[in-house]
């Protein structure tokens, strides 16, 4: 049982150190860094960490896509402005998760690099998101992005955003929610160290990238 159990441990290693051997030949999804503001509520990428960066994926890593944090600490190749800053062009602010995020896609692919292409730049379009933020987060970037004065608000909601919301339909601690505590709702703030903990794990390894 002993020999047994030394084989079925030590094929599981050589089976990871292979599998990371064959994952440096191919390029690896680099991820940004999220950092929690805690005056804010809520996370933001990490410029100081981690700038710039290429997403990959694929079998073969074929789709590639760059990166870029920018001074407010979102995925845009363009800074935000505040209103005495920028031209008199309205500006459009658009809320939501990895759709919004899109860290698969190039400028021009993403929500707001499409809608200034499709705008003829008539429009200045500020995209807000986050991977694994859902509708307790859009209340909070709201009030962050006051400052810009956005004449129009746009929030990408799906399916995922609602229910991730919601406590009493499914719990998780790395996630903000809505909880009813007697005859009120109640937010209950993410978990930052576990949700950090498993980040961290997940973006140094290569078998999962």
């Amino acid at each position: 049982m002993k020999k047994f159990f030394v084989k079925i441990v030590g094929f599981a290693l050589l089976f990871v150190l292979l599998f990371e051997g064959f994952a440096q030949v191919l390029p690896a999804a680099e991820y940004p860094v999220n950092r929690y503001d805690a005056e804010l509520g809520f996370e933001l990428l990490d410029k100081n960490y981690a700038p710039k960066g290429r997403f990959a994926y694929g079998r073969l890593s074929e789709i590639q896509a760059d990166w870029q944090i920018n001074n407010e600490g979102w995925n845009s190749k363009i800074d935000y402005l505040l209103p005495h800053q920028r031209s008199n062009k309205p500006l459009l602010a658009i809320s939501g998760d990895s759709y919004v995020n899109s860290l698969y896609c190039n400028d021009a692919q993403q929500i707001s690099g499409y809608l200034r292409t499709l705008l003829q730049d008539s429009i200045e379009v500020y995209s807000f998101g986050n991977a694994g933020t859902n509708m307790c987060d859009y209340w909070k970037y709201a009030r962050y992005y006051h400052k810009f004065e956005p004449d129009y608000c746009v929030y990408m909601v799906n399916y995922g955003d609602i229910t991730s919301s919601l406590k009493s339909y499914k719990p998780n601690p790395t996630a903000s929610q809505v909880v009813l505590s007697g005859d009120t709702l109640a937010v209950l703030h993410k978990n930052i160290e576990t949700s950090r903990a498993f980040k961290d794990l997940m973006r140094n390894s290569r078998c999962y990238r």
